[in-house]
C-alpha cells in the first residue's frame, strides 16, 4: 500500500542520514537497481528501510515507470518477507503493468502473512476474488483487563493499552492516535487501519509482563512497566 501508518513514525531511533533514493540515485534501469541494492544491503543494513523503498516504487509508479517499480518492490518482498505490506505493493503495481494473475497471487500472499491486511483484502474483492475472512473472536473483559497497562518499545516511546467501554482493547503510542486491537486468539491481536499485531506474554504467576509488536517484518519486544 502507497501510505500504511506506522507505529513506529515518532519513534525516536537512529535513521540513515540518506534515503534510499540518494543512494540509488545513479541507477537507470531495473537490473542497475537490484544490484545496488543488494550492494546497499550487504554494506550497511540500516539503509534497507521497507517504508523508504516502497516509497520509491510508488514514486515509480506514479511516473509510469512500471519496470523499475516491480523490481525495487521485489526487492523489498525479498528484504522485508514477514511484512504483507510488501507483498501488496508488488501485486498494485503487477495490477497497474497489466498483470492481474500475478496481481492476485501477491494480494493472496500478503495474505498468508497477515490474514486480516484489509488493503489485501479490499483489492481482491474489486477484483471479483472470493476472500474468506476469520471474524474477531470474542474474548471476555476479564482476560482482557490483565493486558491493560504501559508497555516500553524505547526509552520515552510508551504504548498504553486500554480496556474501552465496547468491550474491545485499544492502544495508543507515544505522540500518536489511539487505535483499536482485535482478537484473533486469546493472546494475539490485530489492527484493521494498518498493518500491525500484538501479542502478550505472561510470566509463571500468568501476570502479563510483555508485549510483542509485529511491523513491517519487525519483531519488537516491549516490557510492561505499569
Amino acid at each position: 500500500s502507497e501510505k500504511i501508518t506506522h507505529i513506529l513514525e515518532n519513534l525516536p531511533v537512529e535513521k540513515p542520514k540518506h534515503t534510499i533514493a540518494f543512494h540509488l540515485k545513479d541507477a537507470k534501469t531495473p537490473d542497475e537497481y537490484v544490484k545496488k541494492l543488494q550492494q546497499l544491503k550487504k554494506e550497511d543494513p540500516k539503509i534497507i528501510v521497507e517504508s523508504d523503498i516502497n516509497n520509491l516504487g510508488y514514486h515509480f509508479i506514479n511516473d509510469n515507470r512500471l519496470e523499475n517499480a516491480l523490481a525495487v518492490l521485489k526487492m523489498n518482498i525479498e528484504f522485508f518477507p514477514k511484512s504483507a505490506n510488501t507483498y501488496d505493493s508488488y501485486a498494485e503495481a503487477s495490477l497497474k503493468n497489466g498483470n492481474k494473475a500475478d496481481a492476485i497471487a501477491y494480494y493472496r500472499q500478503a495474505l498468508t502473512v497477515n490474514p486480516n491486511f484489509q488493503s489485501s483484502i479490499n483489492a481482491l474483492k474489486d477484483l471479483g476474488e472470493i476472500v474468506e475472512q476469520k471474524p474477531a473472536i470474542v474474548i471476555e473483559n476479564s482476560v482482557l483487563a490483565g493486558y491493560v497497562g504501559k508497555y516500553e518499545l524505547k526509552k520515552d516511546f510508551i504504548i498504553t493499552i486500554t480496556l474501552e467501554a465496547a468491550g474491545n482493547l485499544a492502544a495508543e503510542a507515544t505522540g500518536q492516535q489511539k487505535f483499536d486491537l482485535f482478537a484473533e486468539s486469546v493472546t494475539k491481536f490485530f489492527v484493521k487501519a494498518f498493518e500491525a499485531q500484538v501479542e502478550f506474554h505472561k510470566n509463571a504467576q500468568a501476570k502479563v509482563e510483555s508485549m510483542t509488536l509485529y511491523q513491517g517484518g519487525q519483531v519488537m519486544n516491549c516490557k510492561k512497566i505499569e
